[in-house]
């Protein structure tokens, strides 16, 4: 058998021409892959699962480790890449091992998709969609802008800090007067609490 042959062979469709063991094979047409090879193929679209979207097992061989290794890096980049349902993924993040056993065709422990996900987190270059959204993180949206100097001071005040409040819960005239250098008188306050009341509630419910 053909080295690259080894392990359980799968059924796939061509989607542009391709030239293997010296035959042509054209877009439509089926031909067997190893599960590793299968994978890969299909995450770059090269070729597709038949459209029952099963991978049928053309003939039984157990997959040497290097074949399933790269079998299951193949099947994380997928899950990284491809739209897959949210069931597909554990409550860390991390895709499931039910998962990755539906999509593979064989039981993957949770160690060795551990070892497998940070082998792909070592050896990605930086620029790589799967490091990219690993390293990614969350980034926290700018305050709204209100146009109006007031109106973003009262933002900016730390609910939590006492002293920038009054005893019934409006912002204190002479804090917002240290902000802004120039004097806020309590009229001019109170009516600039109150839009602002009127316009978190306009954001809130947008």
């Amino acid at each position: 058998m053909d080295k690259n042959r080894k392990g359980a062979a799968v059924e796939l469709v061509a989607r542009e021409t391709l030239h293997r063991d010296g035959k042509k094979i054209a877009p439509g047409e089926s031909f067997g892959a190893s599960r590793a090879e299968a994978e890969d193929l299909v995450g770059r679209r090269i070729a597709a699962w038949p459209e029952d979207g099963a991978a049928p097992v053309l003939e039984a061989a157990p997959l040497d480790d290097a074949a399933r290794e790269a079998a299951i890096r193949a099947a994380l980049r997928a899950a990284a890449s491809e739209s897959v349902d949210n069931e597909a993924f554990t409550p860390d993040g991390r895709p499931s091992i039910y998962w990755l056993a539906h999509r593979l065709g064989f039981p993957v422990p949770v160690a060795e998709r551990d070892a497998a996900l940070e082998a792909l987190f070592d050896d990605a270059p930086e620029d790589d969609l799967f490091t990219r959204f690993a390293d990614e993180e969350p980034q926290e949206s700018a305050p709204h802008d209100f146009g109006d100097p007031l109106l973003n001071a009262i933002r900016d005040l730390a609910p939590g800090e006492v002293g920038n409040w009054t005893r019934d819960g409006r912002p204190s005239a002479t804090v917002l007067s240290e902000i802004l250098k120039r004097n806020v008188a309590a009229e001019e306050r109170d009516a600039a609490w109150a839009r602002f009341q009127y316009l978190q509630k306009d954001l809130a419910a947008k």
